[in-house]
């Protein structure tokens, strides 16, 4: 897809994976009200298996590629961040979430949205 829009002559930008989260859901958070962060796992586990295949694709197509890990993962993947929940489904993240991360995302594409 990245080489087919890459004809047209638009700027392009990739957003890799955000890590997956397999468990975390609505019942595990609500089943530990007190200890919300049970879900969380180390930053190793939740880097995704697709990284370099995007960045090889976007590196061909001359594309800015922003990692998103750092957006969920410190030294761990947190299931839930200045109490936001970060995850409606295993591989999206909430709306709330979404929001908060808008400063990051514009930080993300400033490199491209700079390009004259």
């Amino acid at each position: 897809m990245l080489n087919k829009l890459g004809t047209t002559g638009a700027r392009l930008a990739m957003l890799r994976d955000i890590p997956t989260r397999p468990n975390n859901d609505a019942r595990r958070l609500a089943a530990n009200s007190s200890n919300v962060q049970v879900g969380s796992t180390d930053a190793a586990g939740g880097v995704p298996p697709t990284l370099d295949s995007e960045q090889a694709a976007a590196t061909k197509v001359g594309a800015p590629c922003a990692a998103t890990v750092a957006w969920v993962c410190a030294d761990r993947c947190e299931p839930v961040i200045d109490d936001k929940v970060v995850y409606f489904s295993p591989d999206h993240f909430t709306g709330g979430y979404a929001v908060y991360l808008t400063g990051a995302l514009g930080e993300a594409l400033a490199p491209l949205i700079n390009q004259h």
